[in-house]
């Protein structure tokens, strides 16, 4: 059985193993890899600094996440790491939705992995990640990913309903959502409870958010935020995202 459960110091030596045997190829392919061949000193730092998860299959430990606070609402994925022969079970993803759902004050991530992995870019894309920039470490040339997790109205995807049935694969909250949100005008299934947020471009399918006349108006206005147009806020802000709600007073932040 998969579970997750925060590092501790007692766990250090199994996640020097578990980096070494993730992170070979890595190493092998650039010379460098800052996660592999680390000593017992900078793990058990580590797991004091940072905010670290391992993940265990009953007692054994075969993956690991770990995350920092940048800023406000800000997050950073440090390292995330599965073992070769648990690789393609999902793992990764349920890693990357269990932290996003734990760390309820974030509304940005952000992460560097190597240029040269595909796979990688593909993987976080499929997570609701886009690739922003380039950078280089230690003559690594890496490319940067940002995640949004605040809808173009204000709200915060972690207290979503629809978010999270679908970070969770609960098909149980699903139907429950559906009835829910369900209308005459559009009746709702479990399989139409899908959003990764509404920055992704599996958005535009989605049944509920798809349709949303605010995020259409900020996708063709190219804004992050509506907190962030010139014309904010607007009619459709007056009418959707009342004064003194928590999606407004988010909104207004970007104002400050």
């Amino acid at each position: 059985m998969i579970r997750f459960r925060k590092a501790v110091l007692e766990d250090a030596q199994h996640i020097i193993e578990l980096q070494n045997k993730a992170f070979y190829d890595d190493y092998q392919e650039f010379g460098v890899c800052p996660a592999y061949g680390c000593s017992l000193e900078q793990i058990e730092e580590a797991i004091k600094t940072y905010i670290t998860y391992v993940i265990c299959d009953e007692e054994r430990i075969v993956g690991k996440i770990s995350v920092h606070k940048v800023n406000e609402g800000h997050y950073f994925v440090d390292c995330l790491c599965i073992l070769p022969d648990y690789q393609g079970r999902g793992l990764g993803s349920e890693a990357i939705r269990f932290v996003e759902l734990e760390m309820e004050d974030a509304t940005y991530w952000s992460l560097v992995t190597p240029k040269e992995r595909p796979n990688n870019h593909e993987f976080y894309r499929k997570s609701g990640y886009i690739i922003t920039g380039e950078t280089k470490d230690q003559d690594v040339e890496l490319v940067e990913l940002e995640k949004q997790c605040i809808s173009y109205c204000g709200l915060n995807c972690n207290k979503c309903p629809v978010y999270i049935a679908t970070s969770q694969k609960d098909d149980s909250m699903k139907e429950e959502v559906a009835k829910t949100f369900s209308t005459e005008e559009m009746p709702l299934e479990a399989k139409d409870i899908y959003c990764l947020g509404c920055h992704t471009e599996f958005a535009d399918d989605n049944k509920i958010c798809g349709p949303c006349k605010i995020r259409a108006c900020a996708t063709g206005r190219k804004v992050e935020v509506c907190g962030k147009c010139n014309y904010y806020p607007c009619n459709k802000i007056e009418q959707f995202v009342p004064k003194g709600s928590e999606n407004r007073e988010l909104l207004d932040q970007y104002l400050q």
